[in-house]
This record gives structure tokens, C-alpha cells and sequence, in this order.
């Protein structure tokens, strides 16, 4: 199947997980912060047990405030203690698996030159990176258009590796 879609969307934005407080302002998004905040450092039991990790969405529509958002979860100062890595993904709209992999390998602060070109050995130094990470790891994945980037592209191997009491939030129109 393929992934060329029709678009009246602008240029690819990429998106960093640094939020101008001074810009964001407003009750809504502090009781939201929390609220998530509070969602995804619950100590819980995921639905079936072999899962080690949890996936949250955002969705809305294109200017809401997603990315916004999610920016302040992340930088929010119980998510800094929660969690050991943070990962801050911005996934275009026609994303590459080989980029996403590299972009991923590089916010766990792996060197992405390490790996060969070839997928298996960019999931191989991908999971290198987690062998001595013991406390749950956040990864928002801003922008998604398409879930295969979590489906086919990370989940297996962030599954496999990331701690118990992981997350991952995804923002998606």
C-alpha cells in the first residue's frame, strides 16, 4: 500500500520539545498539562502484561495546540523526575524510516554513525542505547500523519527495550 497522499499541507515543520513559556499562557492548557502529566506517570499495569510501555494520543485538528501542548508535558518538572531519557520526535508527513530510526538513535544519545545504512542494523544501535537505562523513558512523537511510524518503525524495537512504566505520546490530526 502506498504512502503518497494528497496534501494541501505547507512544507514539513519540524518541531522541538523547547516551549517559549513566556508565549503560552492560559488556564486551559496548565490543567490539561496536568491532567496529562498525571496520566502518564500513573504507576499502572499496562492491559496485557508482555506490553512494557503504554502509547497516549493527542488528536485535533491542524492548530489547536497539540504540539503545544505536548511541549509542555515534556518539559514539565515531574516528567523531568519520572523519567529517565526523554525523546523528542517530529515525524513529517512523508517520514523515512531510516531518518526516523537516526532521529530516534540520537535523542536516546546514541551515535546514529555507528549504524550501517541498512534498517536492521539502525534497530540493532537503537537498542544499544537502552542496555543501561533502568527507569522509564518518554518519547512524544509530534505530528504523526501516519501511525506506521510508531507501528512499523518503533514499536518493536522500543518494546522490546525500553523500561517498564515507559511512554509514548503521539500527536496526530
Amino acid at each position: 500500500h502506498g504512502r503518497k497522499k494528497e496534501s494541501s499541507r505547507p512544507a514539513r515543520r519540524e518541531t522541538t520539545g523547547e516551549i517559549d513559556n513566556l508565549a503560552v499562557v492560559g488556564q486551559k492548557i496548565e490543567e490539561d498539562t496536568r491532567f496529562l502529566v498525571e496520566l502518564l506517570t500513573r504507576k499502572q499495569e499496562t492491559i496485557h502484561k508482555h506490553k512494557r510501555i503504554m502509547v497516549f494520543a493527542i488528536v485535533g485538528t491542524g492548530g489547536i495546540g497539540k504540539t503545544t501542548l505536548a511541549q509542555s508535558i515534556f518539559n514539565n518538572e515531574i516528567i523531568k523526575t519520572e523519567f529517565e531519557k526523554k525523546i523528542w520526535l517530529s515525524v513529517y508527513e512523508n517520514f523515512s524510516e531510516h531518518e526516523l530510526l537516526k532521529r530516534t538513535i540520537t535523542g536516546a544519545g546514541g551515535d546514529q554513525n555507528a549504524a550501517g545504512n541498512t534498517k536492521d542494523a539502525l534497530v540493532q544501535v537503537l537498542k544499544a542505547c537502552f542496555n543501561n537505562v533502568h527507569k522509564p523513558t518518554l518519547v512524544v512523537m509530534d505530528d504523526v500523519w501516519d501511525l506506521e511510524a510508531w507501528e512499523l518503525v518503533l514499536k518493536s524495537p522500543l518494546t522490546d527495550v525500553l523500561a517498564p512504566g515507559s511512554r509514548v505520546l503521539i500527536t496526530t490530526r
